[in-house]
C-alpha cells in the first residue's frame, strides 16, 4: 500500500485512511490523491483502496449485527453468513450466560478501524457504548466463499465475502 496518499476531511466524514487502514464511524467515499507531479487519468480507484473499503464496510455490518444479536434484538441465525462457526459458538455461549441483561441499554457501535494485511486477511478493532460504559472490540476477518443460495437449492451458489473469524470484547 505504498505510494498511495489518501485525502479525507475527518471532521466532515468521520473517517480517515492512512497506511492501509481505514478508520471512522461509517463507510464514506474517499478520494485517492495523486502523488505530487503525477497526472491522474480517469476516475478508477486503486485495488488496495477498493479492498480496504470493502472490508471496512463488511466489518461495520458484521459488528453491528453481532451487537444486535448480543442485545437480543436479532436472532442468531442472522450471523450465519458473516461470522465463522467458532465465533458463532462463542457468541452463543455469551448469550446463554446472559452477558447482556434484559434491562441493559442497547449497544451502539462508535468506531471501527481496519488494517488490511493482504487481499484476503484483515484485522479490525473498535469501540462501542452500552449505557455509560465504553467497551473495546477486536478480531480478524477473512475473505472466504460463503453459500448465498437458499438451503436445498441446486446448484449451490458461493460468493466470496468477508467474515469474522476471531472476535473479542475487552
Amino acid at each position: 500500500m505504498t505510494g498511495i496518499l489518501l485525502e479525507t476531511d475527518a471532521s466532515v466524514t468521520g473517517a480517515s485512511i492512512a497506511g492501509g487502514s481505514i478508520t471512522g464511524t461509517s463507510p464514506v467515499p474517499v478520494r485517492a490523491a495523486a502523488p505530487p507531479g503525477a497526472r491522474r487519468t480517469g476516475r478508477s480507484r486503486p485495488p488496495e483502496l477498493e479492498a480496504a473499503t470493502a472490508v471496512r464496510a463488511a466489518a461495520l455490518g458484521a459488528l453491528q449485527r453481532v451487537l444486535e444479536v448480543l442485545d437480543g434484538r436479532r436472532p442468531r441465525g442472522l450471523l450465519s453468513r458473516c461470522v465463522d462457526e467458532q465465533v458463532l459458538a462463542q457468541l452463543t455461549a455469551l448469550i446463554q450466560h446472559r452477558v447482556v441483561g434484559p434491562g441493559d441499554d442497547c449497544a451502539r457501535l462508535c468506531r471501527v478501524h481496519v488494517q488490511l494485511h493482504d487481499a484476503a486477511l484483515a484485522d479490525y478493532f473498535g469501540s462501542y457504548v452500552r449505557g455509560g460504559r465504553v467497551r473495546a472490540v477486536a478480531g480478524r476477518m477473512e475473505l472466504r466463499p460463503v453459500r448465498v443460495s437458499p438451503a436445498g437449492t441446486l446448484p449451490r451458489k458461493l460468493e466470496d465475502r468477508w467474515i469474522l473469524t476471531e472476535f473479542a470484547i475487552v
